[in-house]
């Protein structure tokens, strides 16, 4: 069905350029009895009855591809558009397709990821730690001469956080210190909900009230000289605690992890916060599950790598 449908969808296309077409049917059955894959297919058609005619009467088509070898197939020359502005082209005959994905992405295909942690010496706020898996892990890559603060109001969710920076303290990992509080915009008290595992919150219909302190606060408080990464996963309030980490963000330009699939807005008002801050952070958008959630926004500054 789904193959009967791109072809279909050619089909429509060509007939409402020249009209109707002659033994349509005839290479439409032809195609799906090759045994090809559906853009093979959908070529197949267009191939038959369209693209020379295009060519030769000056038509114009807007195809619409997720397969960049369909470039090669169906222009002679391409032009590649990146937030909004033409950033390169040529003849696509002598161009290969990982130097189309250079000028799409604006960098090198080995450039998936910023990586999250130099390495010995890091200085990490974990912002979200929970029981204490990824502020363990960040205590890892960080070694002994590294620093990790972990922040986690949720009392039940520290108290196996508290255990797990003892058993990492143990085994020669960056000292783990555990900071009971929120993180947002201000200093304040507010309403928190702690019964929600995972997924504890600041929430006006909370069950405890916790302190929330910002960022800058911290990071003045406990007089760290240097801070080398910030994750965040603070179930729909990390724009608030960026609001908040202004002046970290500005001095000190700390790789960041920041979760942003809680809320529908996330990701726009998450990139909005940080370039008003530092326009020459580079973003890097991951996605860590089948389902909905674990959608991360990594960023660095070019010169920190």
């Amino acid at each position: 069905m789904a193959i009967l449908l791109i072809i279909n969808l050619v089909q429509e296309i060509l007939q409402s350029i020249f009209g109707q077409m002659e033994k349509m049917d005839e290479v439409s059955n032809t195609a799906l009895r090759t045994g090809k894959s559906g853009y093979e297919q959908e070529f197949w058609v267009l191939n038959a009855h369209g693209e020379q005619r295009c060519m030769r009467e000056d038509v114009t088509i807007i195809y619409i591809s997720h397969v960049l070898e369909e470039v090669a197939r169906i222009a002679d020359r391409f032009t590649v558009l990146r937030d909004g502005r033409s950033v390169g082209g040529g003849a696509v005959a002598g161009t290969s397709a990982s130097e189309i994905v250079h000028l799409m992405a604006g960098r090198e295909l080995s450039e998936l990821f910023p990586r999250s942690a130099r390495g010995p010496g890091d200085v990490v706020l974990d912002l979200g730690a929970y029981k204490g898996e990824s502020s363990v892990w960040l205590a890892s890559q960080a070694g002994p001469s590294g620093r990790v603060l972990a922040l986690e109001p949720n009392p039940a969710a520290r108290a196996f956080l508290e255990r797990n920076a003892v058993r990492a303290a143990g085994a020669g990992m960056a000292q783990i210190q555990i900071l009971p509080v929120a993180v947002g915009s201000s200093p304040r008290r507010e309403s928190f909900i702690s019964t929600a595992e995972s997924c504890s919150r600041l929430d006006t219909g909370g069950d405890m009230p916790v302190e929330v302190t910002t960022l800058d606060d911290v990071v003045s408080e406990h007089r760290l000289a240097r801070v080398d990464f910030i994750k965040m996963d603070i179930e729909g309030g990390e724009v608030e605690a960026l609001k908040g980490a202004r002046q970290t963000i500005l001095r000190h330009a700390p790789r960041l992890a920041i979760s942003v699939y809680h809320l529908a807005h996330d990701l726009p008002d998450v990139v909005a916060v940080i370039r008003e801050v530092r326009p020459d952070y580079r973003f890097f958008l991951s996605h860590k599950s089948p389902g909905m959630y674990e959608t991360v926004l990594f960023a660095s500054v070019e010169d920190r790598g």
